[in-house]
């Protein structure tokens, strides 16, 4: 028996077979299974570097606001 390569369809697949080939079917399903997308690593690392960068320009923007002073209103 082979797995679909659609999640969806290979778990209708195997709940019509009998429970022995269901595991075998499901773990065929289970390896068949690819996670797309970005490691956790480099999610936090971009995350880190969006918050770094948002300190950055706070800071400016304050030190610029000290330096020049209030303006009457």
């Amino acid at each position: 028996m082979h797995c679909l390569c659609n999640v969806d369809r290979c778990i209708v697949s195997v709940m019509l077979l009998d429970a022995l080939s269901r595991s075998e079917a499901l773990q065929q399903c289970a390896a068949a299974v690819r996670v797309v997308g970005l490691e956790i690593t480099v999610v936090v690392g971009i995350a880190f570097a969006a918050f770094a960068i948002g300190i950055v320009l706070t800071a400016t923007l304050w030190f610029i606001y000290t330096r020049t002073g209030t303006t009457a209103v």
